[in-house]
């Protein structure tokens, strides 16, 4: 978590749900994505994974009418109150889908920070 970040991250609150972790396909948690980037997202949820952990989510936009699958691995976590906070690294989202998501959290940023 030292390391400066290539991509600003943006505070949201958007509903989520793990439905795959480390191959294993089933609904895990729902989740709410605590904020987004164009390179990762950061979940707050209830299992503690390991670092190199893969994730796959389903994010839900319903004031855009965006639902869309990603996968991300896991590249810090840590305990905070009761639950555990994770930062993924996107591996594999679609772009147009990402842009969306990144322009109605934050509208005012540039195409050039995809």
């Amino acid at each position: 978590m030292g390391k400066e970040r290539k991509s600003v991250r943006n505070r949201c609150l958007i509903p989520a749900e793990i439905i795959k972790s480390n191959g294993k396909k089933q609904l895990i948690e729902r989740v709410s994505v605590q904020d987004f980037s164009s390179e990762g997202f950061r979940l707050v949820i209830n299992l503690n994974l390991r670092r190199s952990s893969l994730l796959e989510s389903n994010i839900y936009l319903p004031e855009k009418n965006i639902k869309t699958s990603l996968l991300g691995e896991v590249v810090w976590n840590r305990f905070k109150g009761n639950k555990f906070e994770l930062g993924l690294k996107i591996r594999n989202m679609n772009d147009e889908t990402k842009a969306e998501i990144l322009d109605w959290i934050s509208p005012r940023r540039t195409k050039s920070s995809i």
